[in-house]
């Protein structure tokens, strides 16, 4: 299976030129909105273009929620950086007009895709409240846990901040939040994970075998590169 996942957005059109249709998969990572060089009609414009996109191929594109993208969708929850209070309304009614089209995680056999990664820490952490949810022993439906949990009043849970990104209630980052820093060595075992969030100099993965801490690739590259990435799986 040939997959596109296609970094954080943050208003930018780049995508328009990088995006392959002839994939059989399309991911986007999250965080359509919010962005300090980008005016607020572009960014809703490019939201709604997005969307489209995934309107016309809704077997082929997927729409993952980032941080910035659920301090809308569930305002005035979550609160993060960026935040645009004179158009908050409007996108959130984008966002919410259009719920059924996004989800917290994708899964492809034992690859794993969010917008931050889920990290051995923010596991355990949670483990009493995934199994509630659903999750089975070999995490082969984590993504239908996270997305059942994300309909909760415990998706809190998941756009948790960790001590990396300046949290204070926890000490680790969920599926929206985590920060580099909390997945390079932490990430969960048994799992391919492919991440957007923490904005890197290229495309690379953390080096690591999934048995000891779970291997990790970080594709927050758009705002530098023109540049996705494109893998088989």
């Amino acid at each position: 299976m040939k997959v596109q996942v296609i970094g954080d957005i943050h208003g930018r059109r780049k995508w328009e030129k990088l995006v392959d249709k002839t994939c059989d998969q399309i991911i986007f990572i999250g965080d359509y909105v919010d962005a300090y060089d980008v005016d607020n009609e572009t960014i809703i414009d490019n939201l709604l273009n997005i969307i489209d996109l995934k309107r016309k191929n809704e077997d082929k594109v997927t729409l993952l929620l980032g941080n910035h993208d659920v301090q809308y969708m569930f305002m005035p929850d979550y609160r993060c950086s960026g935040f645009r209070p004179e158009v908050a309304s409007e996108i959130q009614t984008i966002f919410n007009d259009n719920r059924n089209l996004f989800k917290i995680a994708h899964q492809i056999d034992m690859n794993l895709f969010t917008h931050a990664g889920v990290t051995k820490q923010w596991f355990k952490w949670t483990k009493d409240k995934l199994e509630y949810y659903g999750l089975n022993k070999d995490l082969t439906n984590i993504a239908e846990t996270l997305n059942n949990m994300n309909e909760t009043a415990n998706r809190w849970m998941l756009n948790n901040v960790g001590e990396p990104r300046g949290g204070l209630r926890y000490d680790c980052g969920g599926p929206t939040w985590a920060d580099k820093k909390e997945t390079w060595f932490g990430a969960l075992p048994k799992l391919t994970q492919f991440v957007g969030h923490t904005p890197v100099a290229d495309i690379h993965d953390n080096g690591a075998s999934d048995e000891e801490t779970g291997t990790i690739t970080y594709c927050d590259v758009l705002a530098k590169l023109d540049k996705t990435l494109i893998t088989e799986l």
